[in-house]
């Protein structure tokens, strides 16, 4: 972590590279430093005339430092980008949280779906027909 401190900000690609090495890693004391990153102060949103402002590019190191927690595969880990999910003030950064956990957590897909949108889970999880190879009978 300190060695990410010092970096300047304008060494957006070395601040980039390191968090995404820290979370390909995979290791559990990293959550920490992951965490002070994805909830770290957002700067002003500003238009810049060409290229990303500050926001943008501290927001997409804030995504991945949330796909790092992801890496980690731990309750802890999890539980963390659900945190992000319903209470980072990105949008982008949320997203990313959801691809990420949706991604690490493929046969629990349907949580995530629960507690974003509980009254959508009817219909988000509908019951499916498939048709045998032959086509003489449908499961539903």
């Amino acid at each position: 972590m300190e060695r990410y401190r010092q970096l300047p900000a304008e060494a957006f690609e070395q601040r980039l590279m390191t968090i995404s090495v820290v979370g390909e890693l995979q290791r559990a004391d990293a959550m920490p430093m992951l965490q002070d990153v994805v909830w770290a102060p957002l700067p002003e949103e500003s238009s810049m005339p060409e290229g990303l402002s500050p926001r943008d590019i501290q927001e997409m190191i804030q995504a991945n430092a949330v796909q790092g927690l992801c890496f980690l595969r731990s309750a802890k880990g999890y539980k963390a980008v659900m945190d992000v999910i319903l209470n980072h003030e990105s949008l982008h950064v949320r997203i990313e949280a959801i691809d990420a956990y949706m991604w690490n957590q493929a046969r629990r897909n349907t949580l995530i779906l629960d507690v974003l949108y509980p009254s959508l889970t009817d219909q988000l999880n509908p019951k499916r027909r498939s048709m045998s190879r032959s086509g003489s009978t449908i499961n539903l």
